[in-house]
This record gives C-alpha cells, structure tokens and sequence, in this order.
C-alpha cells in the first residue's frame, strides 16, 4: 500500500501595529483548513428504536437516517435470517420499508435487521423489535402513556413503565424473566418490555423499549428539555417528492439528543438525517427528539408534493428499445430513423415463455393514466407474417393477429384494444407470434390524433448508447495465505442503461458476479473488472491484492489472531467498528445451527490459520460482542476435529470483551487450523489470543500476527505544520529531527470552537487506501498540568488525550510515544482515499510535541519512530500594499526544497471575473483545479492535461460570492494550495 505525505509551511510574518494587511495574511496563512475535501469511511449504523404499528393500515417506515455513509445500499430480513413477512415490502436503494399487517398479526411480535452497505463493501447492522396492534375500542393496549424515554444511565438505576389497558388488568413481561402485574412497574434492566391484557379475547400486546447509556450519569434537579430543530434541503416540488431532512442542529443545553424520530400521516423515520419521499399532496412532518434523561420535544415543517408533468402522446422507435435475442434489427431507408426490428420466430398457439429474449420492451414514462391508443408502422410481408403478442405492465397477453395491412410495405396500423397505463412509468412488451413481422415505430396516445408518414420524433433514441463505469473495490487488499477476499462492482454504473455482466480477471484464476468471494494463495494479484452493459459496450478497473506467505512464530510461541485477517467464509460479513481491534469485526447475520455445527463449507465458518507451532496445550480467548442471550455462542475446532459448542461463559450485553473457551486446545508442531463456525447469529468475532503461558488479556491486545505487512507509517515532524499559531518551535536532543513544538499561552479545557484555530497544528496527508488507522503521537507530558492536548482528524469528533487508555493519565519521562485515545478509550480512525486533515490544538500548555504516525499496524513504534518526509519550502501568494508575492518557511525548516517541487501563482489577487493560475513543475499528466470556500465546499473543479514543465488555467469566479477562496492543484500524489480573494 502507498502513503504519502503532503506537507505545506506556513507563512510566518510579523507587523509593527495591528492592520487590515496583517489580518489578511493571517487569514491566507490559516486557510488550508478551508481546503480539506470531509474523509469517506465505511457506514455506521444507530439504534433503531421500536415500533407499534396498527393492523389493516398502511405504513411507511424510513430507516435510511440511522446509517451514514457514502452510496449506501439497504438490506433487510427477519433477524434470525427469515424472509420478511408477505405483507411487508423493502427498499434496498432508499431503505424504506411498505407495510399493510393483517388483522391476523394482531399480538405479533417482529425482529428485524437492517444492513447498510457501502460502496467499498463495508457494512454496518441494526435491528429492532416491531409490534402489530389495533385500536379495537375494547381491546386497547398502551404501554407508554407518559411518552417519555426510558433510559437507564447505570447498574442498579430505575426507570417506571406506565401502561394503560382497557379492561385494567396488565401483564408485563420483559428481560431476565421479567413478569410484573402493576400498572406502572419500576425496571433496573434495560431491552424490551411488552405488555398485554391477560384477556384471552384480546390479543392485542403493546411493547416500550428501554435504552442502556451505560454512563452513569446523574439526571439534573431541572432538566432542561431538548430543542428540536429542522432543516430540510427543500420543501416543495414535483412528486413523488424526496427531501432530504437534517436535525443535527437540534440540542440539549445540560446533555445530548440521544435519539430522533420522524412523523407524518401513514408514516415515520428514525435517525439524525433521514431521506424521505412523499406522494403528491401536503403533509406535516413532526420531528421527536429525546435527550438522555428522556425529556421528548418536536418542531414541525409542511411539505407539498405538485403533481408531476404527464403526456398524453409517445413516439416510440423499435430499435430504440430492449430488443431480446430473438428479434434482429436491420437497416432499411423505409423506415423512421432508417432501422426496423423483425421477429425470428413463431408461436401461434400461445405467447413464448416469458424470457426478455422473446420481447421487445418499451418504457413509458410520465404517462397520463386513463385508456391509450395503440398505433404500429409494420411490415407485414404476407399472412403468414402479420401479427404480434401484446401487453402493458406485464399483464395478460393480447393476440394482435387481425387488422395489419399486408403487402404494402410500412403502414401504420391500429390495435382494436385500448392500453390502460398508470400515472408515471409503464412498460410495453411486443413478443413475437410470426417471423418476419417487421415493426418499425409506435404511436401511443390518449388523444384523437392519428400517425402518419415516417411519425414524430422518439427523443430517447437521440443520444447514443454511453459505455458503462466499471468501478472494483475488495475488502482485503493485503493478508496472509490464505486469502479469503470479497471482490465488489457495485459501485460500477451505467448512466444510461444497465450492467448485464461482471467478469473478474487475474493471473491464474476468474470469477462472476457483482459480489464474488475467492481464496488466493500467496502471492502478487493484479485483478481486472470487466463490466458489459445492455447495449454490448465494456470498461474495465483493476485492483490489486498482495497474499503474503504464511509468517514464522512468534517468539514468545503466544499467537494475535484478527478475525478479519482469517479466511472468512461468505455466510459472515466484515463490519466496521472503532470498539473493534483493527476497526473491523465478523458476524454471521442471520445464519443459526443451533442443534448441530453447520454443514462442514467454507462459507459457514471463519478459518484462523496458526504455521510452525510448537506441540502443546493452548488457552484460546477470543474477543466478543454478544449483544444478549440468543447472541451469545459459537462451534468451535481444531484441525478439522470434533466442534465444540461453545455456549457458556460468554460475557452478554457489554460490547467486545474477552472470553476464555472452557476447554484448552492441544496443538501440533507445525501447522494448525482454527475454526469458528456460526450458531446463533448476530454474535460479532473480533479476535482471538492462543497463549501456552497467558492470561485473560485487556483491551485489543497486542498487534496481529496474522494480517501481513501494515501499510507503511505515515511521519510528520510536529514543526512541519501547515498552521502553526500560538505555539512555539524549541529544541532538544531528545526531539526527532532536534525540535519539537509546545504552546506556551493559557489553558483551554473546552473542546475546540469550529472558528477558533488560533491554538492549532495542522497537517495534511494523503492515504491511498481506505481502512481503520491508528495515529501515535511522540509527546513529553512531565506532570498532570502539562500532560494534554485536543487532536481532531477530518470532520470526526474532537478527541481530549490526556489518558493513557488504561485510564491513567497520560505521564511520560522524556519524549515518548503513546496512542492518540478520546479520554483513554482507544480508537482507530476509519478514513478514506484523498487527503485528510490532522488537528492537534491546545488544552494544557507546556505539553510538548515531537512526532505524529499515521498507520494501519496498532502497534506504537519505537525510538524516534520512522524517519518523516522533508518539511520542503513553500511558497504563498498574500497581499501587500502592491499585492507582490511573499514567501515563507517554517522556522528552523531548510529552504533548499525538493526537486521539481510546484510552483502556484493566482492572479490578480483579488480578481473580479477571472483568475489566472500558473503552474511551474516537473509533473506531466494529468492535472485537478479544485475551488474551495471558506467552509471547505467545492465549488468549480477543472481537469487539464499538463504536458510540459509550465501550465496556465483560467478560472471564471464572476458567478462566485465576494470572499476568501482557495484552489487546490493536484498533481498525482503531491498537492499544493494557494488563495485568493473574489472581490
């Protein structure tokens, strides 16, 4: 894997007296944080609360909002892995699911899973219980009166269920065995709590969930409730009408808004920042948010979807549609556009199957409903060539075998039976009934008009077929044989059609399908994707995978095993998780084999491969989520032996801990395998430590012995900053590189305000491979008051390090490394392709900084850590009385720079309508321009083509707002930066 660094200097100068001058360069100086395009990292989900729902009404539930992520694609099922019931419906593209329970389902209760996966393969998973009630008068059921949230902050805090009944009698039943017959019973453990009558009449049964914060916080004497906020990034348009809602500025002065529930009529959505499509008509959205002490308020919004534009006439060309492989298209100067489309076969007696290759389809689109004409230009050779089986929607076929004239070349001809569409997009199917009919065009209307002569223009048929984008991604592109890998082409596309195939190439081997999984041996692997669309056009990625040899033991014979490093079969699922060693886990979702081990397959079971053990007997822990009771268990083998039903003495309901199997494992010298197989599903591996001598370890453990070569480490010197205010550059021999950076104003214990970058280090680096990495820090804390700092990456959450992730706080002798953690939970960083933004602001001062790593090995180096790329010399534009050009080094920095290093010029500074960009490097290739606002949004981008030492752009900004802007040139892996002003 690749990494590389792209560091800036910044501009250091200093004014006798405060001027506009000096603000302006201070704000040009600190403007790289404008430029930072936000980090693209596998999707996480949130909880999705429970439903009640009531029996015989239509419902829309909208679950896109509890998942982030970029292009992410929906899954659902039943969570032990069943269909979904028949009266429920689900989209995986907008993660909406249509509902319509039966009377028969009153009492039911359901549990559901919802998948999020993302353009680069990752996952991430919630489920949630839903309930199927009714409002019969005498039978009503309410097991939240109050409305409130239930939430339980700590072990041994009570929170108080409040139903109501009709007939008054009540029966609830929860966790733990729980069973109470109060009205209003008072709870200490947190899940779900269903509550019915008792009445053998009445299966009605409603459910109240209660949360787990696990935080153990105290509720204020006077809370203050939440404020519930919307944004949307419209509120009217054509229908069906989707918009795309935001509640992330809602708020809680004295806590956090832990959950966000959406309603309007027939429907509701969960999350942060759902996206939800609504018919033609008004309606009034209510938003539900509830803090962490349960307090609920709403803000509401009205929407209005206008009905959308309809037509009442189509002009349809034949060799413009879906043409199946039993028809042939021919030229011919009679016909309109100079193509017709005949049949090959005949089926008299009865429609052929219903194959595409037997159709010719049309598409219809915004279509006035009600009852269509008709029209063919055919020519019907005889009266064994004069006739078609039609239909519309996929409905009921129609013989059209009377009526075509014959003998006459292209004529237009009227089918005697009407066509009813739908409003919107309807289908049309010609199959074929006798050969050598030959159909040229179609007139399809809801008015009195007739065609005729060569007909009107079909506008579909005016652009070209557009080849498709193949796009290939793997889930592993490094690890030890051997390899299990998951290749992906879903991210591939055709604008203007669809893929029909997906073939994978590679030296000695192929696969087919969007989503194959294979094992490699070690080795190198340049894989192609080869994607073909509908109309025959192909294009092709290719992605690389590195398969290491097996590696020699550990010297201490005690073996690190990350799950996802071992040859996971298709049955599993790798997930991301920054509680996760390594930032991924692997989970069967919805597979169980409870009786007996699953069927002995590669695709059921996770294979560890342990080479070159010494004989013995091995303690094995593994590292494990079980999220509850029916969670909570694995087969486990040796070699291939007898399984082991490991379902006892597994740590529930306390996210990954380390758990001891019962029984120890007697290896033999050489090579063994380790296999986990899936009993109950939704149980999550993480990784497994075999000691001969250990004990039950903590935290992730020690590094991987199992996933090959980390990719390399990422150094940046701490005086190499691109921002560097308010701290000072001293020195010390004990520093890397003989400096190191301190701040030396006053404290600054609160997080780090959006607009507040006056105590800030800033770097930039570019990775050139997605995946969870950890960053390490060479820091000299001598004493609790100098001993922490703030560290941001991205647009992630601020993370206080004053800690070490004992939880001691964070005390070194010396300059020493130590892993960046959030208040000494440790975590990885799940980060992108691109460049990316590293932030480390001050809270103590005298807290020295020497060195940052950037890596995917969790391990902390040692010494002065890896050697750090060249601060180089930079060059930036500012303004002085003449706009001239100033230049600037960071302060102790060799100006020499690096050969062929880029020179940027922006003129004139400000500008008005146009910019000038001159561009002096060695790099020859291609070139991005990206325009940057003050808020790190794009807004131009231009790609050239350099093919000489010297390139000149000009930018149109006319259209751009006055302010301060930035263009970012990238050049290959190496970017440099430069502002300007639009006056």
């Amino acid at each position: 894997m690749k990494f590389t660094l792209a560091l800036k200097g910044a501009i250091a100068t200093a004014f006798p007296k405060p001027s506009f001058l000096a603000f302006l360069l201070l704000l040009l100086a600190t403007s790289a944080l404008w430029a930072v395009p936000p980090a693209f990292a596998g999707p996480t989900a949130k909880p999705i609360p429970a439903q009640n729902v009531m029996a015989e009404t239509p419902r829309t539930f909208v679950v896109n909002g509890s998942f982030t992520g970029q292009d992410l694609t929906y899954s659902a099922s039943q969570a032990d892995g069943r269909d979904l019931p028949d009266w429920m419906s689900f989209s995986p593209s907008t993660g909406t699911f249509k509902m319509l329970a039966p009377a028969a389902a009153v009492g039911e209760l359901f549990h559901f899973r919802v998948t999020a996966r993302g353009a680069d393969g990752l996952t991430a998973s919630s489920t949630f219980y839903l309930m199927v009630g009714d409002n019969w008068p005498d039978c009503r059921i309410d097991a939240s009166t109050d409305r409130l949230g239930k939430i339980i902050h700590c072990a041994g805090d009570t929170v108080t269920l409040r139903g109501a009944s009709h007939n008054d009698q009540y029966r609830w039943t929860g966790p733990s065995g729980f069973a109470s017959t109060e009205q209003e019973p008072r709870v200490t453990v947190p899940g779900l709590y269903v509550l019915s009558t008792g009445d053998a009449a009445c299966p009605n049964r409603a459910i109240v969930e209660v949360m787990n914060l696990n935080d153990c916080a105290e509720d204020p004497d006077n809370n203050n409730i939440p404020v519930a906020l919307i944004r949307a990034d419209r509120l009217t348009g054509g229908s069906p009408l989707t918009i795309n809602f935001d509640a992330t500025t809602s708020n809680d002065v004295d806590g956090d808004v832990l959950q966000y529930v959406w309603l309007w009529e027939g429907g509701s959505a969960t999350g942060p920042k759902p996206s939800i499509t609504f018919p033609q008509g008004s309606h009034e959205v209510i938003l539900l948010v509830t803090d962490d002490t349960g307090a609920r308020s709403t803000d509401r919004v009205y929407v209005n979807g206008f009905p959308p534009p309809t037509y009442a006439s189509f002009w349809l060309e034949a060799e413009c549609a879906r043409i199946g492989d039993n028809w042939v298209a021919e030229d011919s100067d009679n016909a309109a556009g100079g193509t017709y489309v005949k049949a090959l076969r005949t089926s008299t007696s009865s429609a052929p199957a219903d194959s595409p290759e037997n159709h010719i389809r049309f598409v219809v689109r915004d279509a006035r409903e009600g009852a269509f004409r008709l029209f063919a230009r055919v020519d019907a050779p005889d009266g064994f060539s004069d006739s078609y089986y039609v239909r519309v929607n996929e409905g009921p076929w129609y013989a059209w075998k009377s009526g075509l004239v014959r003998g006459m070349g292209f004529q237009w001809n009227e089918m005697l039976q009407q066509l009813n569409l739908v409003g919107g997009t309807n289908t049309i199917d010609i199959a074929y009934r006798e050969s050598n009919t030959r159909i040229d065009k179609l007139f399809l209307t809801a008015t009195t008009d007739r065609p005729g002569g060569l007909g009107g223009t079909d506008y579909s048929c005016t652009a070209p077929n557009e080849p498709p984008v193949a796009v290939a991604s793997v889930n592993r592109t490094v690890g030890t044989a051997p390899l299990a890998v998951t290749f992906d082409g879903t991210a591939s596309s055709d604008l203007d059609g669809k893929i029909v195939s997906y073939d994978w190439t590679w030296a000695g081997g192929s696969a087919r399908g969007i989503q194959p999984t294979v094992t490699l041996s070690a080795g190198s692997y340049a894989v192609t994707l080869t994607v073909t669309d509908d109309g025959g056009l192909q294009d092709s990625d290719v992605v690389n995978v590195q398969v290491d040899a097996a590696q020699a033991p550990p010297a201490d014979g005690d073996y690190w095993l990350e799950a996802e490093c071992a040859a996971v079969g298709n049955r599993w699922t790798t997930s991301s998780s920054s509680n996760a060693s390594g930032g991924k886990y692997v989970v069967a979702q919805s597979d169980n084999s409870m009786s007996v081990a699953p069927a002995d397959l590669d695709e059921n079971r996770v294979r560890f491969t342990v080479s070159a053990a010494s004989a013995g007997t091995f303690k094995l822990f593994a590292r494990i989520n079980a999220p509850s009771n029916t969670q909570d268990s694995y087969w486990v083998r040796l070699n291939g032996g007898e399984w082991y039903k490991w379902n006892s003495r597994i740590i529930q309901s306390s996210g990954f801990q380390w758990n001891q199997l019962p029984i120890t494992l007697a290896l033999k010298a050489g090579g063994n395998t380790i296999d986990f197989a899936f009993r109950e599903p939704g149980t999550q591996l993480d990784k497994l430590y075999l000691t001969g001598k250990g004990s039950l370890p903590t935290g992730f453990g020690a590094a991987a012995d199992n996933c090959g070569e980390s990719s390399p480490a990422g150094a940046i010197e701490a005086e190499c900053a691109l921002l560097s205010t308010g701290w000072s550059q001293q020195y010390s021999s004990g520093a890397a590189g003989g400096s190191y950076m301190v701040f030396m104003g006053d404290r600054h214990l609160d997080e780090p305000a959006a607009t507040d970058v006056g105590q800030e280090l800033r770097y930039e680096v570019v990775t050139t491979e997605a995946g969870p990495y950890h960053l390490f820090m060479r820091v000299d804390a001598p004493d609790p008051s100098r001993n922490s700092v703030w560290v941001k990456v991205d647009n992630q959450p601020w993370m206080k390090f004053w800690r070490e992730t004992t939880g001691d706080q964070l005390l070194t002798t010396g300059f020493e490394w130590r892993k960046v953690n959030h208040d000494g939970t440790a975590r990885s960083i799940e980060l992108g392709v691109g460049y990316h933004t590293i932030r480390v602001a001050n809270r103590e001062p005298g807290t020295k900084v020497d060195k940052l790593m950037l890596t995917t090995a969790d391990a902390a180096p040692s010494g002065y850590g890896p050697e750090a790329a060249n601060c180089g010399s930079t060059t930036s534009q500012a303004l002085n009385s003449t706009m001239s050009s100033l230049s600037a080094t960071p302060t102790g920095v060799s100006t020499t720079g690096l050969a062929g290093a880029p020179i940027v010029d922006v003129f004139p500074n400000p500008a008005v309508d146009q910019l000038t960009l001159e561009l002096n490097s060695d790099y020859t290739g291609t070139v991005d321009l990206i325009v940057y606002d003050l808020h790190g949004r794009r807004v131009q981008e231009q790609v050239l083509e350099k093919d000489s030492d010297h390139l000149t752009a000009n930018l149109t900004i006319g259209s751009l707002p006055s302010g301060m802007y930035q263009v970012r040139v990238i050049e290959g892996d190496r970017s440099t930066t430069e502002s300007f002003i639009r006056r």
